[in-house]
């Protein structure tokens, strides 16, 4: 029973990473913009910074996705949903309220109550994944490249189709509001 909650907490958190990511990437000037307004690091070294953050989130998307149960991937991405718990609680904390752009232009969501909310959900997710492998009975076989290569070419493509819709939202300025 345990290697199934995994799978389902593996499979919803690598969707929303290869999501996120893919959207962040396809709007990288304004996932930069929010990163030098919640003052993570030099306002010169955004641009590299978010490009940096969004390949992460799809990397650590299609590591879920692409392999057996993994206590290193599983730490890595709860690393993760633990900064971006701390990066929405400092964001709701600015005096002036922005956009997080969590998801590129796919949402108007501002720093708030709701993303930390979000925030903590997800890594409260990791967290259970981690906790399952540490001390239940995960024992998967790995998966086989035949098995694989439809689920990654699944992800691969909802993270173009995310990307698309990011870019046509950003032109039109209408994402969805989240709030």
């Amino acid at each position: 029973m345990s290697i199934f909650f995994v799978a389902v907490i593996r499979s919803a958190l690598a969707a929303i990473l290869v999501v996120a990511g893919s959207a962040k990437l396809s709007g990288i000037d304004s996932f930069a913009r929010t990163l030098r307004a919640v003052k993570l690091g030099p306002a010169k070294s955004s641009h590299a910074a978010a490009a940096i953050i969004a390949l992460a989130e799809i990397s650590l998307g299609v590591a879920l996705v692409g392999s057996e149960p993994n206590l290193v991937v599983d730490v890595l991405v709860a690393l993760l949903m633990a900064a971006f718990v701390v990066v929405a609680i400092r964001g709701a904390r600015l005096d002036k309220p922005i956009a997080c752009r969590c998801f590129g232009a796919l949402t108007e969501r501002r720093f708030g109550n709701a993303a930390i909310t979000q925030a903590s959900v997800l890594l409260l997710l990791a967290l259970t994944a981690v906790t399952i492998e540490i001390f239940g009975s995960v024992s998967p076989s790995p998966p086989s490249i035949p098995t694989l290569l439809p689920t990654l070419a699944e992800y691969a493509l909802l993270g173009m189709v995310s990307a698309q819709a990011s870019r046509s939202l950003a032109k039109t300025g209408k994402g969805v509001s989240l709030r």
